[in-house]
């Protein structure tokens, strides 16, 4: 299938978070846009136990699958419109163990979870502070969601 090609072809050319922290793909683009996909990941971590939210009505912990295809295939259309890609920014580690759109309180149970969590946020701040300088009259995040089935 086209799609799963260009996915593939996509996620190998996405940069991997510093530090040897895999938790966080990214790429740079060249428009005053950032998305951001907090809850497509599929990373199971080893030796961490899944969250367990107190308010699960607010803090879910299923995926919003399918959201980091579609953002790449965004990404895709923009730069063949307009010759140009927006920033991108996805989290990988399965929303069970870490929920990025949290505080980091509410984001973690576990310590080890700290890192990827700061990965991704760090990412997306040194992407808002360069798209600042680069398009000082404004710029637009988009965070791609999603809603699928609980598991």
């Amino acid at each position: 299938m086209l799609r799963c090609g260009f996915v593939a072809a996509l996620s190998a050319s996405i940069a991997v978070a510093a530090g040897g922290d895999d938790s966080v793909r990214f790429s740079k683009g060249d428009l005053p846009l950032i998305l951001t996909v907090p809850h497509d990941g599929t990373v199971v971590p080893h030796d961490v136990p899944a969250r367990k939210p107190e308010n699960l009505a607010r803090d879910k912990v299923n995926r919003d699958v399918g959201t980091a295809p579609l953002a790449e295939r965004i990404a895709k259309r923009l730069e063949e419109q307009l010759g140009k890609r927006p920033y991108l920014v996805i989290e990988r580690i399965e929303r069970k163990y870490l929920d990025v759109n949290r505080s980091e309180q509410d984001a973690l149970q576990s310590p080890a979870m700290q890192p990827a969590y700061r990965a991704y946020h760090q990412q997306i701040a040194a992407y808002v502070a360069e798209i600042r300088d680069r398009f000082p009259s404004g710029a637009l995040l988009i965070d791609v969601h999603g809603e699928s089935k609980s598991r």
